[in-house]
């Protein structure tokens, strides 16, 4: 007498039963599955061959998260090879070896070669890294810099090392370091445009609340920068507010960086008194 399958609803003479093991195993692969406890031969194939490619599905994730470990844990010890042989002007071996570190982030971060974001970085708490990537950057740009015919890659560090300075306290190190570099450098125009565009990095943190919002299209950071361009700028009193601000918050973004406890209950102060000013001067709300 055939009987219907409870899955798909066709009729088989017999059923086969699914042991408890395998159901739970099903359960794991698709847990929006209902497991009946007899199924017809081809819904348990089906089923059969969902498990087996859940599970290689489940141990190349495992064996990715575990590769990611490891080349995270190792990743200081590339930089630490590479520093070595600095040392002893092996260049081309040490840029092989911090190339070999940013690809470690790359990989870490699940992003494609060249596309770290400092912002996103910084955001995970990960400042100390920041400040490594940036250490490793200058060091790529003075060893391309020795290099005739390495202009592109120069330019393609610099403009990364470019993106990295407003979010890490050794931008100011770094932008010292390059102005005495440009004594002895080679590629002299792309190290002017360099210094050029870093300089400009390095001032565009000066609002403390753009080193505790980290994104640049936070409302919160909106608002202050509609604050300033509309109220602050159009009032003598706010232009010396600005100008003397400029002056002493780059140090006070920096030393949050090394205290990032404080950024939580300062982003809640901010948005506290982004919401009374807002109010105080008719402006529309950032929340």
């Amino acid at each position: 007498m055939a009987v219907e399958c409870p899955r798909c609803g066709a009729e088989e003479e017999d059923l086969i039963k699914i042991e408890a093991g395998l159901k739970l195993r099903i359960q794991e692969v698709l847990p929006d599955e209902d497991v009946p406890a007899e199924v017809c031969g081809k819904c348990f194939n089906e089923l059969r061959e969902n498990v087996s490619h859940g599970a290689k599905l489940r141990a190349e994730i495992n064996i990715k998260e575990h590769n990611k470990k490891v080349l995270w844990k190792n990743r200081v010890s590339l930089v630490k090879a590479a520093r070595e042989r600095m040392s002893v002007k092996a260049y081309a071996e040490a840029s092989v070896l911090y190339e070999k570190y940013i690809r470690t982030l790359e990989l870490v971060h699940d992003v494609p070669p060249g596309k770290l974001n400092p912002k996103e970085i910084k955001a995970k708490g990960q400042e100390k890294e920041l400040t490594l990537f940036a250490s490793v950057l200058w060091d790529l740009i003075r060893i391309y810099d020795t290099r005739e015919n390495y202009g592109p890659r120069l330019t393609t560090t610099a403009n990364k090392l470019v993106e990295v300075i407003p979010h890490t306290p050794a931008g100011k190190d770094l932008l010292k370091r390059a102005e005495k570099h440009m004594k002895v450098a080679h590629h002299t125009k792309e190290m002017r445009e360099f210094l050029k565009q870093a300089r400009k990095a390095a001032k565009s943190n000066c609002f403390l609340v753009s080193a505790v919002f980290y994104l640049d299209d936070s409302p919160e950071l909106r608002f202050y920068r509609q604050f300033r361009d509309e109220i602050l700028l159009r009032s003598w009193w706010g232009r010396i507010f600005v100008r003397c601000y400029y002056i002493f918050a780059p140090s006070l973004a920096n030393v949050l960086d090394f205290f990032p406890q404080y950024k939580a209950p300062l982003r809640q102060f901010f948005r506290s008194f982004a919401l009374r000013l807002a109010k105080t001067f008719h402006l529309k709300s950032p929340l």
